[in-house]
């Protein structure tokens, strides 16, 4: 019997220098590489589900920001207006100044021919921002107001054929040494860091998705899948690990976890596992909130106690009522009084 197809494989070409075998520089403009599979980083972060559906590109792009970005807060949302004010008084010529390429990361493996130097992008690929995400918003907000900027060139690397975890490990690194911030900020995104390698080596024990974390809010987003937040994970890790006296300075005690001290962190991890498969049995545990999982996981620190799904219940219910008149580090201390209390632990 004649077959009456055949496969062809073939890519979006872009004009590019090979760097390495995993990275090319390449010039392109906004329009090519939306049209490529770039999407709008604020379109991207706040997606919801019901914009996901139906859409395995969206997903795709959706998820790979998860797990590789940061959080796209309000303070990098006014940033990108700023940008974009500024990228149109510089493209224009009415001020001096630059900007540094964005880093991209395509999520298929792509192909490089030496002979025309060119890189060829999957077809059935999507790109996402490594660095230089909010000067990639505020070419889509100048865009908006003036449409032929999608036009403009700009530098852009690109890298290809590498995990989602060594991408963000590139973000961490760029704001960790480069632009140093907090390390509860980029925490999450820390592939290398001791907290955040103990909880992705769990999630893969139990063959959780990374994608099912959220990885910048306080709670997950249950309508997506979420089970539970790095952030809640993290503060387990702390409390297990450092008891009482390490809540007591939360931001210092991550930054020295993540980045040093893994026998310590270590010592955290049958609690982790504990809280993991807790919440594979009861998903509201998940929910709660994040100086939940740091109590809990100080009891289990200097008391050598794991709670029981009431327990843990019944101080939820009291952490989410608990009314003080006191501010501040007193108020902390006495809603984990009131906590403790109620589960029978002084």
């Amino acid at each position: 019997m004649t077959k009456l197809t055949e496969i062809r494989s073939g890519g979006k070409g872009l004009p590019a220098i090979k760097i390495s075998d995993n990275l090319c520089s390449t010039v392109s403009t906004l329009n090519q590489l939306e049209d490529y599979g770039l999407n709008r980083p604020t379109t991207n972060a706040f997606a919801k589900a019901k914009e996901l559906k139906n859409d395995d590109l969206f997903t795709q792009a959706h998820k790979l920001r998860e797990i590789v970005q940061r959080r796209f807060d309000k303070s990098r949302q006014d940033r990108a207006k700023t940008y974009a004010d500024y990228l149109e008084a510089i493209m224009s010529g009415k001020r001096l100044g630059g900007v540094p390429p964005i880093t991209l990361f395509c999520s298929g493996k792509c192909e490089y021919n030496e002979g025309t130097t060119t890189i060829f992008l999957p077809y059935r690929s999507v790109l996402i921002n490594i660095d230089g995400e909010t000067q990639t918003e505020a070419r889509f907000i100048l865009r908006d107001r003036v449409p032929e900027s999608g036009d403009w060139t700009l530098g852009a690397q690109i890298y290809h054929g590498i995990s989602e975890q060594h991408s963000s490990q590139i973000l961490h690194d760029v704001n960790r040494y480069a632009h140093p911030i907090k390390e509860t900020v980029v925490a999450a995104l820390n592939s290398e860091g001791n907290i955040t390698k103990l909880i992705d080596l769990i999630l893969e024990e139990r063959h959780i998705p990374h994608f099912q974390l959220n990885r910048h809010g306080q709670k997950p987003k249950t309508k997506k899948g979420e089970i539970c937040s790095y952030r809640s994970l993290i503060s387990a890790v702390v409390g297990a690990a450092g008891g009482f006296q390490g809540l007591q300075t939360m931001g210092r005690e991550i930054g020295l976890l993540n980045n040093g001290g893994g026998a310590m962190v270590n010592v955290s991890r049958p609690f982790v596992e504990y809280v993991i498969d807790f919440i594979q049995q009861d998903p509201t545990i998940g929910t709660s909130a994040p100086a939940l999982f740091g109590l809990y996981g100080a009891v289990s620190r200097d008391f050598g106690k794991f709670v029981t799904a009431q327990e843990w219940h019944l101080g939820a219910h009291v952490h989410s009522t608990f009314k003080s008149g006191e501010r501040g580090k007193t108020a902390m201390l006495s809603k984990q009084a009131a906590v403790l209390a109620s589960i029978g632990v002084k």
